[in-house]
């Protein structure tokens, strides 16, 4: 507060220092207070980061409601795509061809071997006494897998006939294995099998003499290419 005091016949004014606030119990209080809140505020906060967060549980095909985030790097190793991995570095692999004369001769004989057995029952029917009934009872079960048109004609042979049908079909089988086939030819050689049957046949028993030897086990189908790698 400003006051006058009397200098050499003139009023001179002059001013007061302001009283210096006091700090009271009660600030000291409201400070720890204050403080107080500010450091529990500070650690709900802090300790939001560091707690684990809650259990959440998924179910194939769930969609996750929130990213989840591992708490740890791991290195799985996945068996299906390794299969994947391992088939499609082998389809690049080009075809290596390991035909030999002596595999050829192996397989023909081993052919030659189950065509027998695939005609066995006919065989045995023509070659057996029996009447007209029972050898076409025997006949209709004798190769399964035959057209109607193929099994219409076995039925109508007699053991001549039978007998010119079957060395026909095992002379192609065995001049068939005996060659070089190759992957890219084997759709054009069964196209053109029955073509090839020769001999006395007609139409029909060439048919016939060409699904005789069609579903072995390995003709048209045998490996002569293979391809390297796992």
């Amino acid at each position: 507060m400003a006051h006058t005091e009397p200098r050499n016949g003139f009023l001179m004014l002059t001013q007061r220092a302001p009283a210096l606030a006091r700090f009271t119990r009660g600030d000291a209080v409201r400070l720890t207070v204050a403080a107080g809140s500010l450091i529990v505020a500070l650690t709900l906060i802090l300790a939001a980061d560091i707690l684990p967060s809650r259990s959440v549980q998924y179910s194939v095909g769930d969609v996750a409601a929130e990213d989840i985030i591992s708490p740890k790097a791991v290195s799985l190793e996945s068996n299906t795509l390794t299969d994947q991995a391992r088939k499609a570095a082998r389809a690049a692999v080009p075809f290596q061809y390991d035909y030999t004369s002596e595999k050829a001769i192996a397989i023909a004989a081993e052919q030659a071997q189950a065509f027998s057995e695939r005609v066995r029952r006919v065989d045995t029917a023509f070659a057996t006494e029996m009447k007209p009934a029972e050898r076409a009872s025997l006949l209709e079960v004798a190769i399964p897998g035959l057209s109607d048109r193929a099994q219409t004609t076995l039925l109508g042979l007699d053991a001549g006939r039978w007998a010119a049908v079957r060395a026909e079909a095992a002379r192609i089988l065995d001049a068939t294995e005996r060659t070089e086939l190759r992957d890219t030819e084997v759709a054009d050689t069964r196209t053109k099998i029955e073509g090839r049957m020769g001999g006395d046949l007609d139409e029909a028993e060439r048919m016939l003499a060409a699904e005789l030897i069609a579903p072995l086990p390995e003709f048209l189908v045998r490996s002569d290419a293979n391809r390297p790698g796992p």
